[in-house]
């Protein structure tokens, strides 16, 4: 099964504004967008792991759904 994992730092960076556009939207309103933009991958958050010193952020992807192009921190 697919999975992607990523270290709060990294979902952090996804959920960073591109910094061109100087945006000072809510930091909940760009998690939200980055959630959303991995859904639109076909990857649901499955967990969130708090117990390291680094928190996980662990999403799956289906089988059947296509696959988008691959990622560095792509683990499967």
């Amino acid at each position: 099964m697919p999975y992607r994992v990523y270290e709060a730092s990294e979902f952090e960076a996804l959920a960073q504004p591109a910094a061109a556009t100087g945006s000072d939207e809510p930091r909940a309103n760009r998690y939200m967008d980055a959630l959303n933009r991995l859904e639109e991958e076909g990857y649901h958050l499955v967990a969130v792991d708090t117990t390291g010193a680094s928190g996980l952020y662990v999403f799956h992807r289906r089988d059947d759904e296509p696959r988008p192009k691959a990622r560095i921190s792509d683990v499967g």
